[in-house]
């Protein structure tokens, strides 16, 4: 999205998840390492938290086609 492209309701949230997206990937890598060095699954069930991060891909997806039907429709903010 960028920054001279109206705003929408769901302008808000796309930060935000994507942010908390980025430390997902950050803390699956981190969590990798550790399991690779030890017992796997020692520390963190990583099936889990690719299950969150595809939940989290499914949202930012949802949210970005929410804000392409609200610009369309003309509910932008001003």
């Amino acid at each position: 999205m960028n920054s001279e492209e109206p705003q929408t309701r769901h302008s808000q949230r796309l930060p935000t998840l994507l942010s908390a997206l980025h430390m997902l990937y950050v803390g699956r890598a981190l969590a990798g390492f550790v399991a690779d060095e030890q017992s796997p699954r020692a520390l963190v069930d990583l099936d889990v938290v690719d299950a969150t991060i595809e939940a989290f891909t499914d949202e930012i997806c949802a949210t970005e086609l929410l804000h392409e039907a609200a610009l369309l429709v003309g509910d932008v903010e001003e």
